[in-house]
């Protein structure tokens, strides 16, 4: 028995509500392959298994069945934009740059040129920040939502993902002073 996954977004929708990050004229199949990668990864870790479940069932299934409209503003307010930015955050290496035999490089023209791993990490941090905002926003919706979403709050089966309350990385910064006066950063998941 195969799962169908539901995709919560479509290139249409990235290309309208995010132009800043992503052109037109990219192929709209690059796509689907990060949406999953978004939902299943990112998506989950907001909405722990039995919430992103219901939302993929209901789906497939041809709708909310939501009488109260908080499923469907959580989904078109929050979901999406987390789900679209997310998406552009992990295509970017394959929409963006590509690996070939002389490194990781950006198309320029006709030609490429190999990109610097800074110039990535700059490239890349907006996104991430403002995904990391709009998951965030996630969980404040539901925590001032809490008796409207059930699943939230369970953990059935064998996929016991729970939803986590901090979606932010962060860094520690510290001076060594062994180092004569360098400053360090270490970055983890909070």
């Amino acid at each position: 028995m195969s799962r169908q996954i539901a995709l919560f977004v479509d290139d249409i929708y990235i290309k309208k509500w995010y132009p800043g990050y992503i052109d037109d004229n990219i192929d709209s199949n690059s796509f689907d392959q990060f949406i999953i990668k978004s939902q299943q990864q990112n998506l989950v870790e907001i909405l722990g298994y039995d919430l992103l479940n219901k939302y993929n069932t209901d789906m497939v299934n041809n709708g909310f069945p939501d009488p109260s409209g908080l499923y469907t503003y959580l989904f078109e307010n929050y979901i999406q934009p987390c789900v679209a930015l997310w998406t552009i955050y992990h295509s970017y290496m394959s929409i963006q740059y590509r690996a070939t035999n002389k490194g990781i490089v950006k198309k320029v023209s006709d030609t490429s040129e190999t990109i610097e791993m800074s110039e990535l990490e700059r490239v890349l941090k907006p996104i991430r920040d403002e995904a990391e905002f709009v998951t965030g926003e996630i969980f404040k919706y539901i925590s001032n939502n809490t008796t409207a979403f059930p699943e939230y709050f369970t953990v059935n089966g064998v996929n016991r993902t729970t939803p986590k309350t901090n979606v932010y990385t962060s860094g520690i910064v510290y001076k060594d002073r062994r180092a004569y006066g360098s400053v360090y950063c270490i970055n983890f998941r909070v």
